[in-house]
């Protein structure tokens, strides 16, 4: 019978907050040298910057014209679908990092 491992004791809650600023340190510096995510990032802030339009739509959700031109929902999808394809970069990135820190979080306070 395995013993019980309380991970919520003052040590090990100390050791948690660091599993979480190495988390986002890592995922960060991973983030950063993929060129994908960059260039996505990169043609995102061009377009809010060519589309000023859209730049209300994209920040606060709220639709001030009735009307856009085919150029500006074009953009508008493109915007979109780089969107989905960073969060998609992120929360793979997320995994990756945070399945191995686990690993490291669980061998510090003997629970493997």
């Amino acid at each position: 019978m395995s013993q019980y491992i309380d991970p919520f004791t003052e040590e090990n809650v100390a050791l948690f907050c660091d599993f979480f600023e190495r988390l986002d340190k890592k995922m960060l510096d991973n983030l950063s040298i993929c060129e994908e995510y960059r260039r996505l990032n990169i043609e995102n802030e061009k377009i809010i910057k060519q589309y000023s339009s859209l730049a209300e739509i994209i920040e606060t959700s709220k639709v001030e014209n009735d009307v856009y031109s085919k150029e500006e929902m074009q953009a508008l999808a493109n915007f979109i679908q780089n969107q989905h394809m960073i969060n998609n970069y992120e929360k793979y990135e997320f995994y990756k990092v945070g399945s191995n820190e686990c690993l490291i979080w669980f061998t510090r306070i003997n629970i493997i």
